[in-house]
């Protein structure tokens, strides 16, 4: 069949035992087909390109005008999400499936924070811009000091103390040292 026209297709009626009781035949019509004009008839591309966007823990995005494929560089917002110790991973193979599950079973415990409740004043927090040579202190508070180990992930600390990615260089370092107090003695 083309471009519109018509078709007969067979009827078979049955009765409840399901025996045939009689034939017969239908005639179909079709409608022609109207012509598609505009981008739509051509389907090669969109009318105006479209940015297709990705939001939250991870971000990037692309611009497409439909005629091929397409790729998004993402970015990782930083502290947007977190990884279980079960699930990190080292070369090619998560670090639990390599061990005996006793073994794997003190992953958590050795992971643990050991640091959490840390005093403020057992906490010294430098920075240098100079590979190292000279240390700055960062000016931290004691605040600061605690949320560092307290996995409230509310203060950051850049390395270098660096406020913008032009002032990065592979010379920033930063320094935590934590000194024994009354509670390590």
């Amino acid at each position: 069949m083309t471009n519109g026209g018509s078709f007969t297709v067979p009827t078979i009626t049955y009765d409840i035992n399901g025996h045939i009781t009689s034939t017969g035949t239908n005639k179909l019509t079709l409608p022609s087909i109207t012509t598609i004009t505009g981008n739509a008839g051509s389907a090669t591309k969109f009318n105006s390109t479209r940015k297709i966007e990705l939001t939250g823990g991870v971000t990037g995005s692309a611009t497409t005008d439909g005629s091929s494929g397409w790729s998004i560089a993402t970015t990782v917002t930083d502290y947007s999400h977190m990884h279980h110790p079960n699930n990190l991973i080292c070369g090619n193979s998560y670090t639990v499936g390599s061990l005996d599950p006793l073994t794997s079973a003190y992953i958590g415990s050795a992971v643990s924070n050991k640091t959490f409740g840390l005093p403020a004043n057992a906490i010294t927090i430098e920075y240098s811009t100079d590979g190292g040579s000279t240390w700055t202190n960062y000016g931290a508070t004691d605040s600061q000091k605690r949320d560092l180990f307290a996995e409230t992930r509310a203060t950051n600390f850049v390395i270098g103390k660096s406020t913008s990615a032009s002032t990065n260089s592979t010379n920033n370092r930063l320094r935590i040292t934590i000194e024994p107090k009354d509670r390590y003695v």
